[in-house]
Order: structure tokens, then sequence, then C-alpha cells
């Protein structure tokens, strides 16, 4: 298609340089994604609040709207804490369950086909919590990964927003580690700022991640098995809520993050049919898993 050879110049003659990795300690970078759509005039009909596709090539957003609009998606800060977790924790490292973590999981929204209920005093593998909060968003393994990795909540919300601004994410803010807390429990403030991030930000969010080697692998799986010690040795099964995406999409998809609340989140990355590296982010009111929405934008 026309669409298909204006994209392979376009990737031939632009430049590459691009990149991010998601540290605590890293200093800042002034590197910025130029917000200047390629395929300004494309037209596709999808009905998303707000909506990028990335040529992580050539590091131009290829088509987008409202790609700096302010969005407030609470299940980011998971986000941070794969990346600030596998850059600072062993993989295998067992993490201690606290009476905090176990509080903060009666909140659940979809229950975890393992049926392990989190206890006091518990001590589970990394991996297996980290896929406990991105497939089944659970606030207890997202309360106990951000317990592992600083004091309390309040000082891993602060470690969260010191990497954003480290990494030059400007229009991104942290201000709670539960995705489904009360907003009534928050200030004004942070009601106003919860969790609040932009299609540009999120992009850039997975440069980084992408890059890191046991992110990758987690986000690029959408079927885990483990082993898991309580009280006894068990196998556990644990799958994606989006794992129909990697099929429908042919293999394009080959990682994928998914929220569904009052604004979801599908982000991904993968390749074209013609083996074009891109990210795609689609957000939209409601609840959804965007499956649908996501493929069109890799075959668009």
């Amino acid at each position: 298609t026309i669409f298909t050879v204006f994209l392979a110049v376009l990737l031939i003659i632009l430049p590459g340089s691009f990149a991010f990795k998601i540290s605590a300690s890293q200093i800042g970078s002034n590197d910025i994604i130029n917000p200047d759509l390629i395929y300004r005039n494309l037209e596709i009909d999808h009905g998303l609040l707000s909506v990028g596709v990335y040529d992580t090539d050539g590091e131009q957003f290829l088509y987008g709207e409202n790609l700096d609009l302010a969005l407030q998606i609470p299940g980011i800060s998971r986000l941070f804490l794969a990346g600030i977790a596998a850059d600072t924790l062993d993989p295998d490292q067992r993490v201690a369950i606290s009476s905090n973590a176990v509080a903060a999981d009666r909140s659940i929204t979809a229950a975890p086909a393992d049926e392990i209920n989190l206890s006091r005093g518990q001590e589970l593998p990394l991996e297996y919590l980290i896929y406990r909060m991105l497939f089944y968003h659970s606030d207890g393994a997202a309360v106990a990964i951000a317990e592992a990795l600083a004091l309390d909540e309040a000082s891993c919300v602060s470690l969260m927003n010191s990497t954003a601004h480290d990494l030059g994410l400007n229009d991104t803010y942290i201000t709670v580690i539960r995705a489904n807390i009360e907003s009534d429990s928050l200030s004004a403030t942070d009601q106003s700022r919860q969790n609040t991030t932009t299609v540009t930000d999120l992009v850039k969010i997975m440069l980084n991640l992408q890059r890191m080697p046991a992110v990758k692998e987690w986000l690029g799986t959408y079927e885990a098995f483990l082993t898991i010690e309580d009280g006894g040795q068990r196998l556990v099964s644990m799958r994606s809520p989006i794992s129909r995406l990697w099929t429908l999409s042919e293999g394009q998809v080959q990682k994928a993050y998914n929220v569904q609340a009052d604004i979801s989140l599908t982000m991904t990355s993968g390749e074209t049919k013609e083996g074009f590296p891109i990210i795609t982010v689609a957000v939209s009111e409601g609840k959804s898993n965007l499956i649908q929405n996501t493929t069109r934008l890799y075959s668009a």
C-alpha cells in the first residue's frame, strides 16, 4: 500500500539514538520525543480518548490524537513498580507479605485463578507478585513490592516520582501505589493529579521498560506457570486478561499491559506485518480491554 511504502522510506531516512533506563539512581535525561506526526491527515475511526502509534526505529510518532492530554490512570504505578523492582531486586527474591499488603488486597479487581490468598508472614517470589499485580491488578502484591523497594508506600511513591523526574517524564505524577484506592481518601491536590500521565510519557516508559530483560519477559508473557511454596509446593497458572491480543494480532503484539478502570489503557510493543517495530497506546473512557482498538492500530 502507499502507507507501507511511505513508512519504509521514512524509516530509512530517520535517525535512531533514543534510549531510557528506569532507575532511581539515573541522572536526568533531556531526550524529547518529537511531537510532530508523520501522518497528520491519517484518519482512524476509533472513538478513543487518547491514542498514539510510535515508530521505535525512526523515533517518531506515526499517528496520534491528544498525545499530551492529562490522563488519570491509577494503574500506571504498576509499570514503575515493575521497572524499579527489575532494576534493584533479584527476580528470585522472596518478598514478605505485611498486614498492610493483606488489607490492600481486599479490593482485588479479578480473583486469581490460583486461589492464593495473601496472609501476613507469607513469603512469595517477586516474579509471582509481579504477575499477580500485572494480570489481576492486585493492590496487595503492589504494596508488598513497594515495601520491598522502600520503607513504606509513601517512600515508594517519592521514589517513583523521583525516577519519573530523572527520566524526563514531565507530565507524569504518582500519588498512590494502590490502583483501587478510594478517591475520598486522598487530599484535594492528590485527587486532581492522581497517577497522572500522557500518551507521550507512556511511550517513553515503554521504551524504557522493554530494554530491561526481566520486564521485557513479564510484559511479553500472557500465561505463566510458577511453582509456589504456600503450605507446600504447588503449581499455579496465571493468565493475562488480554491474552487473546497475542493471538488476534497474529504475533504482531510482543509485549502488552492493560488497565481496566474508569479510564482504561492498553499499551503494547511489537511489529507491523512489514516488520517495523512500533509502540501503541490506546486510552478510553470506561472499562475496556481495548483489544479490537489495538489490533486495528497494527493494521492501519
